[in-house]
């Protein structure tokens, strides 16, 4: 069995959970549609990586989870 796995390194914005979100989903999508069935994000992909801040803000942390 072979496993086909992409990783989607996409231009995620700081503190646009929602956009982030929907870049991740998109491409998991058109990757699935290429076969793919592991899909890798870089880390703080929902949130952006430089949040820093906003991380001291429980509503935040609440909203990446929701996310």
């Amino acid at each position: 069995m072979t496993l086909k796995i992409c990783v989607a390194q996409l231009n995620f914005v700081v503190g646009d959970l929602a956009g982030n979100a929907q870049k991740m989903i998109a491409a998991a999508q058109t990757a699935y549609a290429d076969g793919v069935r592991l899909l890798l994000t870089p880390e703080l992909a929902i949130c952006g990586y430089a949040a820093e801040d906003l991380f001291l803000r429980p509503a935040f942390i609440e909203a990446c989870d929701d996310a």
